[in-house]
């Protein structure tokens, strides 16, 4: 597998792709095709999975360097913060089984792309004691700085990490190859995570869709299935008055559906919520929630700010209904767990 193809985010897609494909348009193009949005859900799907992203997506180094970015790109237009880390954590765990088989020359390639000051190091402390083999050594194959190793390690929550568990010398920090390995894959993780925003201000409305239906699976397999009870209040209020006045404002209407379609809401709720108004069949309501949930899942309730100014409802408290719902699942899980870990 040729370099590009095992390390895509060492690359720019628009400089590849003037080399590979002689591709000169624009790079909205590129990752709106059709090719890229089917990459990128192969790839966003992966990572997400149990198993994690297996060794190679695409057929071949283009493909697998397109769905890497048109991943990172739908990811970064979802705004979802939790889906960025699966990503990244995803990413790291692939490097650090593609670096088992690595060259020292390739380790330390990659990990020079990445800005890390790495020199190869033959020191040798003793380390173990065998009475068959006697005093045996521990090889340190990589050196770094001292400023270069803490930008990484000061990230990381482990205690094999910690300055006081390193071995310094001269103001460098040596380790061994397995460690390295490791500090090299916590190191690609914090650059996925810190190249995301070059595509914050690239229009592209196609990876925004799925970014955001990736990032809406995500807190659905997370935080599981949907909860009615959990609903915040002013969410509450227009379903209430769906159901007492038969009839709501379009505001009320998009603020509701694209709440429900955001946190995962089956069709067969907003099946109800429709029919319990009286102006649908019970058929009729069948249909419209599955194309409503369809279409609500590409955008976002309004803000508390919009709301109130719309008058949808008459105080809030600032957080929106999304992130009133999630926290509200996620106490009942924390108090779950908690209930499980006492008996």
């Amino acid at each position: 597998m040729l370099w590009q193809a095992k390390y895509p985010f060492t690359v720019k897609l628009s400089e590849y792709a003037r080399k590979e494909i002689d591709y000169y348009g624009p790079i909205e193009e590129l990752l709106e095709s059709e090719e890229a949005i089917n990459l990128a859900k192969k790839r966003l799907e992966a990572a997400l999975s149990r198993e994690g992203l297996p060794e190679q997506i695409g057929r071949d180094t283009w493909e697998e360097v397109l769905s890497f970015h048109a991943a990172l790109a739908a990811v970064a237009k979802s705004g979802s913060l939790r889906l960025l880390r699966k990503l990244a954590e995803a990413e790291a765990d692939r490097v650090r089984e593609l670096l088992e088989d690595e060259s020292r020359a390739g380790i330390m390639t990659l990990a020079r792309a990445l800005g890390l000051r790495v020199e190869p190091s033959n020191l040798a402390i003793n380390w173990l004691y065998s009475k068959r083999r006697g005093i045996l050594p521990r090889l340190l194959q990589y050196s770094l700085p001292l400023s270069d190793y803490l930008v990484v390690a000061s990230r990381l929550v482990e205690p094999r990490w910690r300055l006081v568990n390193s071995f310094l010398l001269g103001g460098r920090v040596y380790l061994d190859a397995q460690s390295f390995k490791n500090f090299l894959a916590a190191k690609v993780r914090q650059h996925i995570e810190s190249i995301v925003g070059i595509y914050d201000e690239v229009d592209l409305p196609k990876l925004a869709e799925l970014g955001r239906k990736m990032a809406s699976k995500l807190d659905w397999g997370v935080l599981g299935e949907f909860d009615p009870e959990k609903i915040p209040s002013c969410i509450k209020e227009i379903i209430d008055r769906s159901a007492s006045e038969k009839s709501m404002t379009p505001e009320e209407f998009y603020m509701l559906v694209t709440f429900l379609a955001n946190v995962n809401a089956p069709q067969e709720y907003v099946e109800e919520l429709l029919y319990s108004t009286g102006l649908v069949s019970r058929t009729t309501a069948s249909v419209l929630a599955e194309v409503i949930l369809e279409r609500a899942r590409r955008y976002r309730p309004y803000n508390c700010e919009t709301a109130l100014a719309k008058k949808i409802c008459g105080e809030c408290d600032g957080r929106g209904p999304l992130s009133i719902y999630w926290r509200a699942i996620r106490r009942g899980l924390d108090r779950r767990e908690g209930s499980q870990q006492t008996t």
